[in-house]
């Protein structure tokens, strides 16, 4: 027999349907020894406790765990911890699926449009051209770019049809003034701009990259992303500050 509850005000992670899966499909009601485990969600907090009883059930419920990619870190131990048999913690692979699934979950460039509709009616129509096209990535903000930056903010590359017009702190995120901003731009090479705005790197105030954890360091070297890489510091101005310090704060993937 299984049985499990929730822990409170414990983070429940997106793969829980698929433990409470595990759970359901177990239909013997056995008897035997009770057996708990603890499964952790990516905050390393155990939010949900499953008690086994008897040893069918808690092979079924641990095999099932290590199926979804969670990992035992009780495995090799005879006595428990804390009065768990097996704790499941969250794995690499676990956390990268997470990583994924929140950019897909992304909203498109219409539906952030759509979402500000009732803002844009409010606006002038050039306004509100220049507003939109900014979340294209075209327009008067990229013009602003070009014309600060003269080429890529990292890079050597002054080839302007390649370089794109990237937001610091996100279009969606921002308000109308701040989304035609200067100073809320980064003018970046293609790499750059797809890792910088999927939160794999960021800057810091003096504007040295930051990488993120979840950016292996082979593929972001596949992409000529170095340690090394700074924005250019006599064009780094005070004013980008802020909107640097929301992309690391609520942008930037932490592990």
């Amino acid at each position: 027999m299984l049985e499990s509850k929730y822990v409170e005000n414990k983070d429940i992670p997106y793969f829980d349907g698929e433990v409470s899966k595990a759970i359901c499909d177990y239909p013997i009601d056995g008897g035997g020894k009770d057996m708990i485990v603890g499964v952790q969600n990516f905050d390393g907090d155990v939010y949900r406790i499953i008690k086994a009883t008897g040893m069918g059930a808690y092979i079924h419920v641990t095999s099932e765990l290590a199926e979804i990619g969670l990992k035992d870190e009780l495995a090799n131990s005879l006595s428990g911890k804390g009065g768990f048999d097996s704790i499941f913690v969250t794995t690499e692979d676990l956390k990268r699926q997470r990583m994924v699934r929140a950019l897909d979950a992304r909203p498109t460039a219409i539906e952030d449009i759509q979402s500000i509709e009732t803002s844009l009616s409010k606006c002038s129509e050039t306004e509100r051209t220049s507003i939109i096209q900014s979340r294209l990535g075209q327009g008067l903000f990229r013009d602003k770019l070009i014309k600060y930056w003269g080429g890529c903010a990292v890079t050597d590359c002054e080839f302007a049809p390649l370089l794109r017009a990237s937001h610091i702190k996100p279009w969606r995120a921002s308000d109308n003034v701040e989304r035609l901003d200067v100073f809320n731009g980064l003018l970046l090479a293609p790499n750059l701009d797809v890792a910088f705005d999927a939160g794999y790197i960021s800057f810091d105030d003096s504007g040295k990259i930051i990488i993120s954890d979840f950016f292996d360091n082979q593929h972001a070297y596949s992409l000529r992303i170095t340690p090394k890489l700074k924005v250019k510091s006599k064009l780094l101005n005070d004013e980008h500050k802020k909107y640097l310090e929301h992309h690391r704060a609520n942008v930037l993937l932490h592990g």
